[in-house]
């Protein structure tokens, strides 16, 4: 709905976590990963060149680089600024998916 809305120049009240995909305001697309299947679950965010992930509670943090010639190896040291924008994002991302969850009647 949002990206028909933003086709047709309406406002809208945005209550689920679709967007409008045309919309230019979004410049790092993350998508949201709930893994429960493995043996230490825990949530994580995919973008284009990096993988991070944590426990639920924010800890074990670690961030890979998927094009690298050895995507598992942890490399949150060296990009300390992705790992703050990605936490943040994915704490968010998490959190409101709970909340309309348990929330939302619409």
């Amino acid at each position: 709905m949002p990206t028909v809305c933003g086709l047709a120049g309406v406002d809208y009240n945005n209550k689920t976590l679709g967007r409008d995909i045309l919309s230019d305001q979004l410049n790092d697309p993350l998508a949201l990963i709930v893994n429960k299947k493995v043996a230490k679950p825990h949530i994580a965010v995919v973008g284009k060149e990096h993988y991070l992930s944590m426990q639920k509670d924010g800890t074990d943090i670690k961030l890979h680089e998927l094009n690298s010639k050895n995507p598992l190896i942890d490399v949150k040291e060296n990009y300390p600024e992705i790992v703050e924008r990605y936490s943040h994002r994915l704490i968010g991302m998490y959190e409101t998916a709970k909340y309309m969850m348990y929330n939302n009647q619409n």
